[in-house]
């Protein structure tokens, strides 16, 4: 390796050798420079992800109060925000869509209300069989006040559901 030398005196009068130094970075520098910025792009990348996207939990969030809304928007049976919202978290149905009962039951219920509220076992079979749910329709519902769980076979009016999981104002 040619390394140049650099020939200085000093206030003697004496000449002095040195090696001249090599300016430009080494491999391990710049790794080092890369490592650095990788790590503040990944710390703030995720804030600003957070921060101006959401996380999947709020994305979630904000799909379920836009169907609420929609709801409301339609509203056959006249429930309240609180209402439904309730409803979708203290009730589900599972059954069919060959099956006329459910389909009485959604109907009963309103198009809107069974868009939150209904399981549909042809598409999420593992789950209803993890839920033993073998008839349909097959009601499960949730009483937020004594935290008691009670499964209902067969179509339920939507007074019933909103008294047993407490869904009033």
């Amino acid at each position: 390796m040619n390394k140049k030398i650099k020939k200085e005196y000093n206030d003697s009068g004496i000449e002095v050798i040195e090696p001249e130094k090599d300016k430009s970075a080494g491999p391990v520098m710049i790794v080092a420079m890369l490592l650095i910025i990788f790590v503040i792009i990944a710390v703030f990348g995720n804030t600003l992800y957070y921060t101006y996207l959401g996380s999947d939990e709020d994305q979630k969030i904000k799909e379920k109060e836009k169907i609420i809304e929609d709801i409301l928007k339609t509203n056959p049976n006249n429930l309240t925000y609180s209402q439904i919202n309730c409803l979708s978290t203290q009730f589900k149905f599972y059954g069919s869509e060959f099956c006329p009962h459910c389909q009485d039951q959604k109907k009963m219920l309103g198009k809107d209300i069974s868009d939150v509220t209904y399981v549909d076992c042809d598409n999420y079979r593992a789950l209803c069989e993890d839920l033993n749910i073998q008839a349909y329709p097959t009601n499960i519902l949730f009483n937020k006040e004594t935290g008691e769980m009670s499964r209902v076979l067969g179509g339920i009016p939507l007074n019933d559901i909103l008294n047993y999981t407490k869904c009033y104002e």
